[in-house]
């Protein structure tokens, strides 16, 4: 049975959501002008900007100013590690992305301990804490209250706009292409100030008035129930593996919409191209480095060393993976063959 042809990459991208384009659209008309021009076209841009971030303080329960809108993520990251002190004891959640692991590898931080399920253990004497709300392949959510007294970073970028409420952490990461918005724009949202941010290169790396608008508008558009649905779609495909196939990660304590599955004796990227002649979209190798030959460090970490995974992850609009399983079962038996 032909379902139409399904994307379940969403880690690797999703289609921008309408009312992110619809508001870019409305910017690109009305905020072309310098926000910090006195004159008319100026003032209305500061409008959009603020109105903007007041729509983030009321979603976040977070007071504005707090909220740091910043183009791109490797801005956010870099903007966070120049504003912690070079003497600070830094201690690193192993299974955090690529860029982040390189960003503080030279500072020698303590790797913090985790499990075969991606649980991490946050106990540390460290000053700061770098760690991560949901893992980007695992989907497994760390929880991070009980990490003493340091400071904690929280990279949240696929946790936010995926769950109701926003993770613990001191200093928290948002990526706004997680909820469908524009893929150039992120958040520091500096929960209690408790880090001096860089205002330098804060300002270097403000985001376009067309992009963070548009991004705010893709999330104030999210439903409750996409959570759900979400949920209860992965449940689908974890519940109806065949034999040889395993999902990874917590089956419950998650992302709603990742899971990484393995398979036994069959390369993921071969896997991923059968999959992808029936219809699916799927992605295999390190979600960090968006290469399919390269093999995930965050999978390595966990004990799994080999190259036989997919990773199905769900995009905003996505409301069903009919015929999945079935795709799934006989793109293994062609590769068996």
């Amino acid at each position: 049975m032909n379902h139409g042809r399904k994307y379940l990459d969403a880690v690797g991208g999703q289609p921008t959501a309408a009312s992110a384009l619809d508001a870019a659209e409305i910017c690109l008309r009305a905020g072309f002008a310098s926000r910090s021009a006195r004159h008319s076209e100026g003032v209305a841009a500061a409008a959009l900007w603020d109105a903007a971030l007041e729509t983030l303080s009321r979603l976040w329960q977070v007071e504005p100013h707090l909220i740091h809108p910043v183009a791109g993520l490797s801005n956010a990251v870099r903007t966070i590690a120049m504003s912690i002190p070079d003497d600070a004891r830094l201690a690193l959640n192993p299974l955090s992305r690529q860029g982040i692991r390189l960003t503080f590898d030279h500072r020698e931080p303590e790797l913090l301990e985790v499990d075969s399920e991606g649980h991490v253990d946050h106990t540390s004497t460290a000053d700061f804490v770098i760690t991560q709300a949901g893992n980007i392949e695992l989907g497994t959510i760390s929880h991070i209250a009980s990490a003493n007294s340091a400071i904690i970073i929280t990279d949240a970028t696929e946790h936010v706009g995926r769950m109701p409420v926003l993770p613990h952490g001191d200093v928290v990461i948002a990526r706004a292409d997680a909820w469908a918005g524009f893929t150039d724009t992120c958040f520091i949202i500096n929960r209690n100030k408790k880090l001096e941010l860089n205002t330098r290169v804060l300002t270097v790396a403000s985001p376009s008035l067309t992009s963070m608008v548009g991004s705010v508008a893709a999330l104030e558009a999210t439903q409750s129930e996409t959570e759900l649905l979400h949920r209860a779609l992965i449940d689908e495909i974890r519940n109806n593996l065949p034999s040889g196939v395993h999902a990874l990660g917590d089956r419950v304590d998650r992302l709603p919409h990742i899971v990484t599955l393995h398979v036994q004796n069959i390369d993921g990227e071969a896997l991923a191209g059968e999959l992808d002649r029936r219809g699916f979209a799927v992605g295999a190798g390190s979600a960090c480095l968006g290469q399919a030959q390269s093999h995930s460090a965050v999978l390595s970490a966990i004990g799994h060393t080999s190259n036989n995974h997919i990773r199905v992850s769900l995009p905003m609009t996505c409301d069903n993976v009919d015929g999945f399983a079935d795709a799934l079962i006989d793109s293994i038996e062609s590769l068996r063959l």
